[in-house]
């Protein structure tokens, strides 16, 4: 089970409980693939992120924000995990990209079942990002990363927050 330790200064933490849960089950169960370790800290500054990344926001409750970015290795894996499909080198790029859009899909279908009807949270569907390989902070967001560390890449779900009340 993940623990989600030393995390106090991560506000809102809770909302993103499901949807790293439902990373790490998919990942496990379905791709048959071993998380070595998770790190979960607190971003002050900066942060470098993966190859691909896809966006999803949150409304209700809760306003936030959740990044999932993937290294490419992982991306492929996952990809590979399909022996069914054929298709040409010059292809494996677009459709390792395409392939963690669904698993995307998949894991935040899951998380919004597990979380209560009667919260009232939407969240859009999970849009690529391109362009900047850094994520900078704005000092109104808590901005918690979860780096999910596997043999074949790692993974980063980073979970955004604004310090102000909505009005």
């Amino acid at each position: 089970m993940i623990e989600f330790k030393n995390c106090e200064e991560c506000k809102n933490i809770e909302v993103a409980k499901p949807f790293v849960l439902k990373t790490y089950e998919l990942l496990k169960n379905e791709f048959s693939l071993d998380v070595l370790d998770i790190e979960i800290v607190q971003i002050q500054d900066s942060l470098n992120l993966n190859s691909i990344n896809f966006m999803s926001s949150l409304s209700g409750p809760v306003n936030a924000s959740l990044l999932f970015s993937f290294q490419k290795s992982l991306a492929k894996k996952l990809l590979h995990q399909f022996p069914y499909l054929e298709y040409s080198t010059d292809m494996e790029d677009e459709l390792s990209i395409e392939t963690v859009s669904e698993f995307l899909n998949i894991v935040i279908g899951n998380a919004m079942a597990d979380i209560h009807s009667d919260t009232r949270l939407t969240f859009s569907p999970p849009l690529e990002l391109s362009g900047e390989s850094k994520l900078f902070n704005n000092k109104n967001f808590y901005v918690c990363k979860i780096k999910l560390t596997l043999k074949e890449g790692n993974m980063m779900i980073i979970f955004s927050t604004s310090k102000q009340k909505d009005s």
